[in-house]
Formats: structure tokens, sequence, C-alpha cells
């Protein structure tokens, strides 16, 4: 099959006298012909990479490739060096299959050139399929295996472990870090296109970090499991969901894209710990601040919080000693403080030193707390009351119901 399609490819590309590549439904280049001259930094960078690069694929997105039909113009693009091209989908009884593009940066292309262009797609996609057949069902496999191994279901998990360790998808021993993505998409986008950003991210990844990486795309939503035989590297895990999720904001123009990070576990069979941890992250992404990544160990006494469904955690969790606080205290340096002081385990030359104020000061305040909620901060319930009191009230601001 690899040989009728590249024949073919450079037959059409000899007849037009242009370049002609192929990709596949995630934008990937599957085949090109040679160039004639015609190439762009895009193309060039596709044939050397095999990936035309996030701000391209965006590009093609954005003209909305995914639901198109029939032949059609993309628009050039010359803040990144994209000339115009003629895009022909190719589908398989209505499913998108790939892309058939040839640059026209002068749209010089004839109906007569357009029409075998068209007929290339229609007859590559019979092609493709009969490629697919066997590659998709191992796709499925590892995909359904993958699924069930970093799920929560005790019975199956077992199952599609071994599943993927006996194909080789796995090793049967490693460290597995799981990072959980769910794009808000811009309004144009489709469900295909967050697909596709979702997968592209996955390849991103792959090319950056030695070892394995599986991934499951469903619903809108990523988990990734990164899977190393030695202990991950801190710095180069941040580094990978930076890069996850600035790729996934370029490709779909993405208001939001929130990432939960589970904590590295030590064997492939504690994976779902991982996978569990960040999905609860995820929920606590919009509360640690701008960047909404939440990583599952800082989140502190949220780890708890989060466990608890929304209709089920309202205002008559937060003690009414937080709320008379909270109205003492319009500037927030009282809160600040008490939220340190509790962080410290009420140790004073802690919380000062992060507050990088004087004990004295500390304490004053520490005393104005005091005065304004009339408990005592000796007391060690009081204390674990008053953290997870203003915990709860941060989450439930997050999610605007105060």
């Amino acid at each position: 099959m690899t040989t009728d399609v590249q024949q073919r490819i450079d037959q059409l590309g000899e007849r037009l006298h242009r370049s002609v590549v192929l990709n596949d439904a995630s934008i990937r280049l599957l085949y090109s012909s040679k160039h004639y001259g015609d190439e762009d930094p895009v193309r060039i960078r596709a044939a050397l990479h095999r990936d035309a690069g996030s701000q391209a694929i965006a590009h093609l997105l954005a003209q909305g490739i995914t639901r198109w039909t029939a032949a059609g113009r993309i628009p050039a693009a010359p803040d990144f060096g994209l000339q115009a091209r003629l895009l022909v989908p190719v589908r398989w009884h209505g499913e998108m299959l790939g892309y058939v593009v040839v640059i026209d940066a002068h749209e010089t292309l004839t109906p007569d050139e357009v029409a075998l262009i068209e007929d290339f797609a229609r007859e590559v996609a019979g092609l493709i399929m009969s490629e697919r057949h066997s590659a998709d069902q191992r796709t499925r496999t590892d995909d359904e295996d993958t699924e069930a191994w970093l799920g929560r279901d005790p019975v199956a998990r077992p199952r599609g472990m071994e599943g993927l360790v006996s194909r080789g998808v796995l090793p049967d021993s490693a460290h597995v870090r799981v990072i959980v993505v769910e794009p808000v998409p811009a309004p144009a986008t489709d469900e295909n296109g967050t697909h596709v950003a979702l997968r592209h991210s996955v390849d991103v990844v792959r090319s950056r970090m030695r070892g394995t990486a599986l991934a499951r795309v469903a619903g809108g939503r990523m988990a990734l499991a990164m899977v190393s035989p030695s202990p991950l590297d801190a710095d180069k895990v941040r580094q990978a969901v930076g890069l996850i999720r600035d790729e996934v904001r370029d490709f779909l123009g993405a208001r939001v894209t929130r990432v939960g990070v589970g904590e590295e576990v030590a064997g492939v069979d504690r994976a779902w710990l991982s996978c569990r941890q960040a999905e609860l992250a995820l929920r606590g992404a919009s509360v640690l601040g701008p960047d909404e990544i939440s990583f599952w160990e800082d989140l502190g006494s949220l780890q708890l919080l989060l466990r608890i469904p929304d209709d089920e955690l309202d205002e008559t969790a937060v003690p009414q000693a937080v709320f008379a606080l909270l109205a003492a205290d319009p500037q927030g340096r009282l809160v600040e403080t008490l939220e340190a002081y509790l962080s410290a385990g009420g140790a004073g030359s802690a919380a000062a030193k992060v507050l990088h104020i004087h004990r004295t000061t500390l304490y004053y305040r520490l005393d104005r707390v005091r005065e304004v909620t009339g408990l005592d901060l000796d007391d060690g319930e009081t204390r674990m009351a008053l953290q997870l009191g203003l915990a709860t009230h941060r989450l439930l601001r997050a999610r605007e119901v105060l």
C-alpha cells in the first residue's frame, strides 16, 4: 500500500509540477511528492519533522477543515510563512481520513487540475482504509486497555495493564505520572478539532521525552501517562505540562486549558492512583491561580475537599468565624497571616519568614484574629477547622457559589 500511494502522489506531483502532500486526519504528514520550487517554510518544516507546527495547524483548523466535504482554499498566513493552498478532504463514507494539500500561492490551479487532485483523494481513500483496518484494530485495543489501566475498576485495571505489557506497549516495571488536560475551546471549535489538538500534544511530548507516553482521549478530555524506567525529573515534568497546555491553546485558540497533574507512583499497577489524583487536581485548577495548572502535591487541604460533590459543598461548610474574619479584614492581611500560620503548623517564626514580616507584626495580627473570631489558635482542632474553612471558602468562591 505504501508503494502504491507514494507512486500515485509522485505521479500527481509530476503532472501538476507542484509538490503534493497527504496528511492524516490529525494533520500529520504521511506522504509527500518531491518539491518543484514551490515549497514554503511550513512545507519544509513538515517534510523535515513530519509536523507543520502548531501555528500552521491552528490556521487550518480555523478554516473549519474538519467539516469540509469538498475542495477549498486555505488563505495565506505570511506571519509564519504559509502560502495559500488548495486542500481536498479525503473521506470514506463520510469519515475524515486525511487531507491532500497542494500549494497554490497565486490561484493558478485550473479546474482540470483541481479535478485531478479530487480524483486522487477519492482513490487514496480506499488505499488508506485497506491499511488502516489492522492498524486501527491495534490502536483501538491499546486505547481500550489504556482506559482500563488508568480507570477505577479494580477488575478491569489488571487486564488492561497485562494487555499493554504483553504487546510491548508498556514496560512491566516503571515510574508513572498522569496528566489530565481539559481545554475550553473557542466557540467555533468542533469536537474533532479538540481531539486533533489533544492527540497532537501527545506527539509533541513523545518527541521531547525519554520513556513512554500513553494517552486516552474522550469527551474533550485527555489523560496522558508519562512512563519512565527511572524516576521522572520534576522540572521536565513541569516543562511537559506547560508545553501541552501551550500547544493545545495554540491549536484551538482556547480561552482556558486546565491541567491537573497527579503525583509520581512507582509501579505501573499504581498508575490509576496518579490518574485519580490528576482528575481531582483538574477540579482544583481554577482555584490555585491564573495559569490553570494544578499539581496534586500543591493542593494541601483541597485534596480532601475536591472529593466532595459540588452539590454537597455549600456555605454551611464554612465556620461562621471565617465569615467574621473576612468581614473584618477588607485588605486580606489577617487572612493571609492566618493561612501562613496554619500552613506552618502554628510555628510563628516560620510563618513570619514566609510573609517577610517581623514576628512582632505576626503576633499582633494573630491577636487581632483571636479578637475577631473569639477562637483559641493554640487548640489543634480549632486550627484544623479554620484551615479547612478557609480552603472551603476559597473553593466556593472559585465555583461562584459565594
